[in-house]
């Protein structure tokens, strides 16, 4: 995913997925791992840190 084409609202709905995943027992590190792999650094980063937000959160 291109840095520049991500809006707040996809790393949202991005994040909440993930926050999912993570409930249902997936480690966060190898989502994140293949996040980064697909979309880059800076999409990850940016929902790595909401992720951590929500978790801390709940």
């Amino acid at each position: 995913m291109h840095q520049k084409r991500f809006s707040g609202m996809s790393v949202m709905h991005y994040s909440e997925m993930v926050c999912s995943a993570v409930q249902l027992g997936v480690s966060l590190d190898d989502l994140m791992s293949e996040t980064r792999k697909y979309h880059g650094h800076d999409f990850s980063n940016r929902v790595e840190k909401v992720v951590k937000t929500i978790i801390s959160c709940s």
